[in-house]
């Protein structure tokens, strides 16, 4: 896996390439004014009780219709905050399709190995999903004694432990980095809320990290590629320990077009998607889901159930992929081709295979009575198709 950054149309991408040659995901290093995880200092616009909601403004010269939506669900206690209250909230979504972004009071900071929870989730002590069995209760029963001891009077916040964390309750160095990160997160909280009490309204108390940083923290990759021709700045970035290069085309074109990643992000924007063997992807999106309808095309193929497997393992391959890249979320409905119930079951088996491999959490939830394969992928980001412009 390799990180790529890049200027596509003037915004800069940061683009992550699997062993393939794919490009596995691909986000702005900054999608808005704000990042999802910004810590903004808001006021409360107004308070409407009939939807369970309050308006915060993030900005002085905020429109009413630029203001974030805070859920009463959103805030430690379930109580919505008076109008002209001044408020520490978090980007929980950016603005998308006309709607506001969305904001919680329950602020979350995340490290290498856990995240540090505030508000309703001080005190809590959650584990990822992705961590089974005997190492699961091995992590559980070693924070647990940690959260006991004296020291930790002080942390004052909730955690959840990482996918990342798994093995490291096992040894004494991945111990001392639990509770290392344990004390800094802590303290990084504790800091954010001294700090929102002496500042003034809109202030920014805390930034979170771009998507290249993101990217490169997440994925580890054994490199990342500047592209000279953005105009990122590598001073003001944190980036793990990888191997940086920077790229600079004596042409003026960019590494993404040089290295031939071009026919990749128009297929990204496009409804069809053709598969190698001749089948082809049809997707839709609405409001409400994303549709996607697999069809045979000019595969041709044996038996009619063998055909139809062979046509549906290969088309789950390149949903999941599009899934990712194109950043799609929420309800996801996919029309595979019929076949015979033993079929289903090894399709069903694939699927849940290829949905843990997304790093941000999706899950294949069954086929409906009608044969419908439903999925939902949490919302992280708005789709790639609200940013990416490609020139004719």
């Amino acid at each position: 896996m390799k990180i790529i950054l890049s200027s596509v149309s003037g915004t800069d991408f940061a683009a992550a390439v699997d062993d393939r040659g794919r490009i596995a995901e691909m986000k702005p290093v900054r999608e808005w004014i704000f990042n999802v995880g910004d810590v903004i200092l808001g006021r409360v616009a107004d308070r409407v009780p009939g939807i369970g909601a309050a308006f915060v403004r993030l900005v002085p010269s905020g429109k009413a219709a630029e203001n974030a939506y805070l859920a009463s669900e959103d805030t430690p206690d379930g109580i919505l905050p008076a109008p002209e209250r001044v408020v520490p909230v978090q980007i929980k979504t950016l603005p998308h399709d006309g709607k506001p972004a969305r904001v919680t009071m329950n602020i979350t900071l995340g490290g290498r190995f856990l995240v540090a929870l505030t508000g309703s989730g001080e005190g809590a002590l959650r584990i990822s999903k992705k961590i089974k069995d005997l190492e699961r209760t091995k992590l559980k029963e070693w924070m647990q004694s940690v959260l006991k001891t004296p020291e930790s009077s002080d942390f004052r916040c909730g955690f959840i432990v990482r996918t990342e964390a798994s093995g490291l309750s096992g040894t004494e160095e991945g111990r001392t980095a639990l509770l290392k990160e344990m004390k800094e997160l802590s303290a990084l909280a504790q800091s954010l809320f001294t700090r929102a009490g002496m500042r003034t309204d809109y202030s920014l108390l805390y930034r979170a990290p771009d998507a290249l940083s993101a990217m490169a923290e997440s994925l580890r990759p054994e490199e990342i590629i500047l592209d000279t021709g953005s105009g990122f700045d590598r001073e003001s970035t944190s980036l793990p320990a990888v191997p940086v290069r920077e790229y600079s085309d004596p042409g003026g074109s960019t590494y993404l077009k040089v290295m031939g990643y071009g026919g990749q992000l128009r297929t990204a924007l496009e409804r069809k998607v053709w598969l190698k063997s001749g089948a082809f992807l049809v997707i839709d999106c609405t409001e409400a889901m994303t549709v996607i309808d697999v069809n045979s095309g000019k595969h041709t193929g044996g038996h009619k159930d063998v055909h139809a497997l062979e046509v549906n393992l290969e088309a789950a391959e390149e949903i999941f992929m599009q899934i990712r890249l194109r950043n799609l979320s929420g309800i996801i409905v996919v029309d595979f081709i019929n076949m015979d119930r033993a079929g289903e079951e090894e399709l069903g088996r694939r699927m849940n295979l290829l949905a843990k491999k997304d790093p941000v959490q999706t899950d294949f939830i069954d086929f409906t009575p009608l044969g419908l394969a439903e999925i939902t992928r949490k919302r992280e980001g708005c789709p790639l198709k609200d940013y990416l412009f490609l020139d004719k």
